[in-house]
């Protein structure tokens, strides 16, 4: 090879010495010039940036084009324009990442990226505190490692923001796996698993759960609001698959089984109202107790399988035969169900 290749090398090898992340920008930019770089006497090419360190942040601009590289996802989300996109390469980043913009936070997955706030004290994961996050993302991450009381401990914690939760696990969080306060989260395609307390808690607050797989937490679903649960797996919970107090929730499509206290409790606080929850075309089975246990609620429950759960399929305060309705609290709508 010329004196001009050997001579790139060694300076480029000198500059990986001095800091990975300013190799990476230099290299992506003769890279983007010349089509190849050099290393050490070695021609690759093709290469797209990010492939020759551990934990490399790629910050992308609204248009597509390169803004910035770090080694830290705060720090890619600080730098990171409205509108861009934070691309999180494989690597596990032990931080507690808070998003406080419209941007996109995308990993490599959830069996190759990891955010962990193990060993950070009381804190979340990840949180989304701020209604300019509204238009945030965030997919293709294994979260976990949270710790702390109420409000720290959460895997995701949406307090007024509403971002979109995609294809993501979230387990193994002291307290909740996402908790949505006052926020209207759209939480779809994740598995919500092993977390201390609720797989996902609603307060205040509006998400739509769609397509999850919620199982091995306390209660599946807490929500104390109106929400739209639809085509999630909700089972093996220690708790309930459901819970409900003083909200209207719309249940639909869903498989919950196997949870060790009711598939769906409903409980309204107040003598002088009701939960008016919707339940359709679930499949509610082998549940430790109820299948359906309504207090002072006024549920509609139609076209729903509710087989073999442990005490009845159906119970309303002071009767615990299948829709005996003698003495219901509430006024609750049943029909066509498969019980």
């Amino acid at each position: 090879m010329g004196r001009g290749l050997h001579s790139f090398s060694a300076a480029a090898c000198f500059l990986a010495m001095i800091s990975s992340v300013c190799f990476i920008q230099y290299a992506a930019a003769i890279r983007n010039i010349l089509g190849f770089i050099v290393i050490s006497g070695m021609l690759v090419l093709g290469w797209a940036g990010t492939g020759f360190c551990n934990n490399t942040v790629t910050v992308y601009n609204p248009n597509g084009s390169i803004a910035t590289y770090t080694t830290t996802i705060q720090a890619g989300i600080n730098a990171c324009l409205v509108g861009g996109t934070v691309s999180v390469s494989a690597g596990t980043y032990t931080e507690a990442v808070y998003v406080n913009k419209g941007i996109a936070l995308v990993g490599a997955g959830s069996n190759s990226t990891t955010i962990t706030a193990s060993g950070l004290g009381g804190t979340n994961t990840v949180t989304f505190n701020v209604a300019a996050a509204n238009n945030a993302s965030i997919s293709g991450f294994r979260i976990t490692g949270a710790t702390g009381n109420w409000p720290n401990g959460m895997g995701i914690y949406c307090g007024t923001a509403s971002p979109t939760i995609t294809n993501n696990t979230i387990l193994w969080n002291g307290n909740c796996g996402i908790c949505c306060n006052t926020s209207s989260p759209t939480i779809t395609n994740n598995t919500i698993s092993g977390n201390s307390h609720n797989g996902i808690y609603c307060n205040t607050s509006s998400p739509s759960i769609t397509n999850n797989t919620i199982s091995g937490n306390s209660d599946g679903i807490s929500c104390s609001s109106s929400l739209t649960i639809t085509n999630n797996t909700i089972s093996e919970n220690s708790d309930c698959g459901i819970i409900c107090f003083s909200s209207s929730p719309i249940i639909t499509n869903n498989t919950i089984s196997g949870n060790s206290e009711d598939g769906i409790y409903c409980l309204c606080f107040s003598f002088f109202s009701s939960s008016s929850l919707t339940i359709t075309n679930n499949t509610i089975s082998g549940n430790s107790h109820n299948g359906i246990y309504c207090y002072y609620s006024s549920p509609t429950i139609t076209n729903n399988i509710i087989t073999e759960n442990g005490t009845t399929s159906t119970y309303y305060h002071g009767v615990n035969n299948d829709f005996n309705m003698s003495q219901p609290q509430g006024t609750p709508t049943i029909n066509y169900n498969c019980v």
